[in-house]
């Protein structure tokens, strides 16, 4: 009778423990996969013959930033699409991190460049730097951000 009551212990555990991994496999996220150095991002997508997709972010401070990459950046069906869609360049600029001087110089060349005035700034770039579409924080979660990226690329066609 103690043998099996031993099993029977053994066997809930078993259980338990399987259904615990299994429920941590379904919950696994697919993150945006961000590239930091934009030459590099644009060398890929030439060759790959996709779009950039450039965010501007103060990823450490900026409140909006931090709610536009909860809010739609982090949701699975939108990272998936980015990520098959897009080359995807995070440009940040934190205040408590330690960058490199020449990271920061590159971020702050390229938010010249394309005349960032806040953050967050998305841009949609073709692989000729031809911006196609500019975005912020926009409400609605991520199937409203991904339609309205997918409107506006159409209408740049």
């Amino acid at each position: 009778m103690k043998k099996l009551s031993i099993l029977l212990i053994i066997l809930v555990a078993l259980l338990v423990f399987g259904f615990a991994f299994q429920n941590q496999a379904v919950y696994q996220t697919e993150e945006i996969t961000w590239e930091t150095d934009f030459d590099e991002a644009l060398k890929t997508a030439k060759k790959k013959n996709k779009k950039l997709f450039v965010l501007f972010t103060g990823s450490d401070w900026c409140g909006w930033c931090k709610k536009l990459d909860a809010e739609v950046f982090k949701k699975d069906d939108f990272s998936k699409y980015v990520n098959e869609s897009f080359i995807c360049v995070k440009l940040d600029f934190p205040r408590k991190s330690n960058q490199t001087q020449a990271e920061k110089a590159r971020n702050s060349a390229l938010a010249q460049e394309f005349r960032v005035q806040g953050f967050p700034t998305v841009f949609v770039l073709n692989k000729d730097k031809k911006v196609l579409h500019q975005t912020g924080y926009q409400r609605g979660g991520p199937e409203k951000y991904k339609t309205s990226l997918e409107q506006a690329l159409a209408k740049s066609k």
